[in-house]
Order: C-alpha cells, then structure tokens, then sequence
C-alpha cells in the first residue's frame, strides 16, 4: 500500500486540474473519479477491518484466503474485470486534487491497520462483506481485497495519465 500512495503522488505532481477531470471517453472514468471509485469502495471496509483486527486472536497463524475472498482478490485484481456495482460509481465531477488527498489519508489508515493486525490471526475472525453482505470472509481477504483492488486502478490512473498528458498537453503544472 506505500507503494500505491507513492505512485499516486507521483502521478499528483504531474496533473493539472484539467488533466485530472479529463476522461478519454464520455463513458469512461477520469483519474479524479477513479479515485473517488477507491475511496467508495474502501470506506465500508475501514471499520470492518478495524473491528475484526480488535476482536480477531493474538496470535500468528496461517493465511488462508476463503474461497469467496479468492473470488474477489481475482476479479477485484490488476487481471480482474468486475463491473463496479453502482453505489461504487464515482459522481459526474469536476474535482479538485483534494480527492488524492482524501483517497492517500484513507489508504494510510489503512497501511496503519495492517501494520497495526501484526500478531494477529487474520484468519481467525471472519466479517460480513461490507459490500455484499450476505458473503463473509475473514481480514486476510479484505486486506488482500483491498490491495488488489487499488493496484488495478492505480495502474489504470498511471496509464490514463500518460495519455492525458499526449492527447491534452498542460501550459503549466497546476
């Protein structure tokens, strides 16, 4: 996960406002939606999660994903291509770059409950899928969930910044 806050940072210091909200198409997201599609999707799990680390065992033990938490780990994935339910749509726009702020603060939160479940059974507690409620899986799938999830779009961002930048040149950054 600090990996994607530094790609993402990367990527804030190349766009301009303009660059942000451009979408290459009328039916496809631009980088400013796709990460507000990011912060939808995370914001159910953070206090999931951060229940289960509190109430899951102290102790280390085997990760072993559950056959639905599989599921979404493949199709929420870089090679993945599951359609975004519609409470997961991101709002028409514009946005300003506050949107990478909100989304990076989310995603430390995040890395800080990773760090803080070290010592945990992540396979011990098992809690409803935030999004799909009458799934469980256990806090090993939703931080695995999570990470795949992010690294898709944030390859898709990185990928739509660098044809932003050919087919929009910018006069100056930001």
């Amino acid at each position: 996960m600090s990996d994607h806050l530094e790609r993402a940072a990367a990527v804030r210091a190349k766009l301009t406002p303009d660059q942000l909200n451009w979408s290459p198409e009328p039916a496809k997201w631009s980088i400013a939606q796709i990460f507000e599609h990011l912060i939808l999707t995370n914001t159910p799990y953070v206090p999931a999660i951060k229940n289960g680390v509190e109430a899951a065992e102290k102790r280390s033990g085997e990760i072993k994903h559950t056959f639905f938490g599989k599921f979404l780990i493949k199709n929420a994935g870089p090679k993945g291509n599951a359609p975004a339910p519609k409470q997961l749509h991101p709002r028409p726009g514009p946005y300003g770059m506050d949107v990478i702020d909100k989304w990076a603060a989310q995603t430390q939160s995040l890395l800080d409950l990773a760090k803080g479940s070290r010592g945990v059974d992540l396979c011990s507690f098992r809690i409803q899928n935030p999004l799909l409620k009458m799934f469980k899986m256990n806090l090993a799938d939703c931080f695995l969930i999570l990470t795949e999830h992010t690294e898709r779009h944030i390859q898709q961002i990185e990928v739509l910044q660098n044809r932003c930048a050919a087919d929009m040149p910018s006069t100056a950054n930001r």
